[in-house]
Formats: structure tokens, C-alpha cells, sequence
């Protein structure tokens, strides 16, 4: 799926990368495995995040974990 954003040129890339709904992370969970997730529009009880739509293997979840594991690609879908 990797591959699939970065040929059609989805990668959010650069130093200042500011996160929107609807983007889509990868996690590398240091397990030989990467996670992948989708941002909520709705936001960290701060307000300094989004809560992320996953499955980690306990069913679909939305939670505080944008920040809990290296992230090593960032995508947003082509809005037309």
C-alpha cells in the first residue's frame, strides 16, 4: 500500500508536515511490521491531535495514538 501513495504521488513530504483529517500514517511498530491508520476529524481532548482510526488486531478503534510509534510515511488522498 506503501508503494501504491507514493507512485501516485499521495506522500506529504518536507519539515513542516501538518496533519488533516482524513491523512493517512504509517507506524513502524519495531516488530518488523508497520501499522496503518487513518486521522479522524475529531481531536485529542487538548486539541493537539487527532484521534486515529485503526485495527490493531482487537477490531477498528479510534484513539490517541498518532505519537505512539515512528511514523515513516505520511499520505493525503488527491482532493479534486
Amino acid at each position: 500500500m506503501v508503494t501504491f501513495f507514493k507512485l501516485k504521488g499521495m506522500e506529504v513530504a518536507g519539515i513542516d508536515k501538518k496533519y488533516q483529517a482524513g491523512d493517512i500514517v504509517v507506524w513502524d511498530l519495531e516488530t518488523g511490521q508497520y501499522h496503518i491508520g487513518i486521522l479522524s476529524d475529531k481531536k485529542t481532548p487538548d486539541n493537539k491531535s487527532f484521534l486515529v482510526i485503526h485495527n490493531i488486531s482487537c477490531g477498528v478503534k479510534i484513539e490517541d495514538i498518532l505519537n505512539s510509534y515512528s511514523i515513516v510515511a505520511h499520505f493525503r488522498l488527491l482532493r479534486r
